[in-house]
């Protein structure tokens, strides 16, 4: 049965792609960069050969994979800057964009048809209610959080506070996906809250 990796951001691992044998497996759409090696093994001709341009003109190879900085917002992944290569990346007759889904930072591993996902953010750290109305609470548990950020799927800082209270209000934002971005101790976090009025 034939595999299928496309639509990822894979960058800042120790490999990028590790193929075990490259039969069966379609790889295209997908950003690679800054990894150890970004592509190693049995890997199907023309991964990684830059030899064109996409839609958007950036710099393919004949599988549409780039290999361009994503250009996190403040180095914060996974929330992306306006002007990323990542966005409407795609070859418009197939994607509108590299498809990155900005839910949370992600390991990943494709052992030929199996993932897994484990998302970098604190099982003690909630959000209620989620979809949000007007206001909505932290329960950070043991997590010590210094500040939260809120960041619109453009990338756009919405909103900043210094972590003192537990409830926030949004009333103010329109309808839609945000990501919050925690900074702690031991670094930042990562939640998604929707927004509906």
């Amino acid at each position: 049965m034939p595999q299928m990796i496309s639509n990822n951001i894979i960058t800042e691992n120790t490999y990028g792609m590790n193929f075990s044998s490259s039969s069966g497996v379609n790889v295209s759409h997908n950003l690679v960069w800054s990894n150890g090696t970004n592509y190693v093994g049995s890997s199907p001709t023309g991964i990684g050969q830059m030899v064109s341009t996409n839609t958007q003109g950036n710099s393919i190879d004949s599988y549409f994979n780039l290999s361009q900085d994503p250009l996190y917002v403040v180095l914060t992944s996974p929330l992306l800057n306006n002007n990323s290569p990542c966005i409407g990346a795609g070859d418009v007759s197939y994607a509108s964009n590299i498809g990155f889904s900005p839910v949370g930072t992600c390991a990943v591993s494709i052992p030929l048809g199996l993932s897994s996902l484990a998302m970098n953010v604190p099982s003690s750290l909630t959000l209620y209610p989620n979809p949000a109305n007007g206001i909505f609470h932290v329960v950070n548990g043991s997590t010590d959080i210094k500040s939260l950020r809120l960041y619109n799927v453009s990338g756009q800082e919405m909103k900043f506070e210094k972590f003192s209270e537990t409830d926030f209000n949004v009333s103010q934002l329109p309808n839609g996906i945000y990501f919050l971005v925690f900074e702690t101790r031991a670094g930042s976090a990562t939640k998604k809250l929707v927004i509906t009025h």
